[in-house]
């Protein structure tokens, strides 16, 4: 059980901010929106199309530091985030909004999230009452409601819910339950040796959360929260499972009322029988209700 509140602690402190101050122009390709100086023409296009059309933007195109991918949609994704960031900044230095405006509630929060001195001097008050809830924390029960409520506010859970088409009836809205918990990027981070040096560096950055979050021991707690990440990993689908669009869509019925499996499910307010889609929930949910019994510590 200390794992597992351990591992809620940490998702109170995943959360990350970027701004670009750069001008935010969008950038141009030829006279309709196609780049054909990327295009590879000593390719024969029957050959390898991607190549004829990519290869020469494929070769030469460096991929930012920061980022494990590039392409169109960041290159999109920078764009909107540096016009947002010109938004708010000139709603923050504006005098004239009128008070209760949208533009000057949204440029109070923004200047708000700017202050770093008042960030500094609060230290960790705003998020004491989320730590002594996990600290309170005894039972699964008691996790899994906790997990239920961060669902649809702060803090993540062990599956990830939401809202979508359903994948066998276009015709309606159904609710999804997939696989989630882990704070490395996929599940063969925890399971394959040649990701080692990435997975030591996540434990040194869990036991640095829970050292600023004022918990006892967070070199010990940093490996065990690693060490149940690693067992939900090897329930979670691979990526390739994940693709199985047939495969990965399933109806299931919430087991007995008094289960484990049933408690995350009442506490992510999944009704009876909820299709579970892709990102392995089934195997998971599986893990919570039984496998998962063992990871109380």
């Amino acid at each position: 059980m200390k794992k597992i509140a351990l591992l809620a602690v940490l998702s109170l402190f995943i959360t990350a901010a970027y701004a670009d101050s750069t001008t935010a122009t969008a950038k141009r390709y030829g006279t309709w929106g196609v780049d054909l100086e990327g295009m590879d023409r000593s390719v024969k296009p029957g050959d390898d199309f991607f190549r004829y059309v990519n290869g020469k933007w494929a070769a030469t195109t460096q991929i930012p530091p920061d980022r494990t991918s590039y392409g169109a949609f960041p290159l999109l994704g920078e764009l909107s985030e540096q016009r947002v960031r010109a938004i708010l900044d000139g709603w923050a230095a504006d005098k004239s909004l009128k008070p209760g405006s949208d533009e000057a509630k949204v440029a109070a929060i923004y200047r708000t999230f700017l202050d770093e001195a008042t960030v500094e001097k609060l230290d960790a008050k705003p998020i004491e009452t989320y730590l002594d809830t996990i600290r309170k924390a005894k039972t699964r029960d008691d996790i899994a409601r906790f997990m239920g409520s961060a669902s649809r506010g702060f803090g993540t859970a062990f599956f990830g819910a939401g809202v979508s088409d359903d994948a066998k009836h276009p015709d309606i809205y159904t609710l999804y339950i997939g696989q989630a918990g882990l704070g490395l990027p996929d599940r063969e981070f925890y399971l394959r040796d040649k990701f080692k040096e990435q997975k030591d560096r996540y434990q040194k950055y869990v036991s640095d959360m829970l050292r600023l979050a004022g918990w006892d021991d967070p070199e010990k707690n940093a490996a065990d929260v690693v060490a149940l990440e690693a067992k939900m990993a090897e329930a979670h689908w691979t990526r390739a499972e994940s693709r199985d669009g047939v495969g990965s869509v399933s109806r299931r019925r919430r087991r007995g009322a008094g289960s484990f499996e049933a408690l995350c499910r009442h506490a992510l307010g999944v009704p009876r029988e909820v299709p579970q889609r892709s990102s392995g929930a089934a195997s998971a949910l599986e893990a919570c209700g039984g496998r998962g019994r063992s990871l109380d510590g």
